[in-house]
């Protein structure tokens, strides 16, 4: 669903509502065509542990689709205090390139042992189109 300027806060309307009601459709003879990286699913992030060192290991894989060049780990700090942002307090912390491989794996060396941290991913494509975030996985 994506927000029309100009219409009332919260209201959206899908993209071919977009294209056909608000837009005048598609010219005759052209076809739409929208690749979003990683597919039309979210990357799957299978796991989230943390080691005797404090360090964070996610383990995530791809989403079924277009092949992703790329993923942008974001991390949230569940123990500091909220900041007002209206988007979300969630921070890029990492961007790893895709092995091709089944699943993949991205080390957190900077998570203090005692926070409490909520990760998702996102798959790239390579000029940074960003595709769907994963569900989030916490780690206390």
């Amino acid at each position: 669903m994506l927000p029309i300027p100009g219409m009332s806060a919260g209201r959206t309307v899908t993209l071919r509502s977009l294209i056909y009601d608000h837009c005048g459709g598609i010219r005759a003879g052209h076809r739409l065509k929208a690749v979003v990286p990683g597919g039309s699913s979210a990357p799957i992030l299978t796991a989230a542990r943390r080691d005797a060192t404090g360090a964070v290991t996610l383990t995530w894989r791809a989403g079924r689709g277009t092949p992703a060049t790329g993923f942008a780990v974001y991390r949230v700090d569940e123990t500091a205090p909220a900041s007002g942002a209206t988007d979300s307090n969630a921070s890029l912390v990492a961007t790893s390139r895709s092995t091709g491989e089944g699943e993949q794996t991205w080390v957190d060396r900077t998570a203090a042992s005692g926070g409490s941290y909520a990760y998702c991913v996102t798959a790239v494509d390579r000029v940074w189109n960003e595709g769907v975030a994963s569900a989030p996985r916490r780690v206390r």
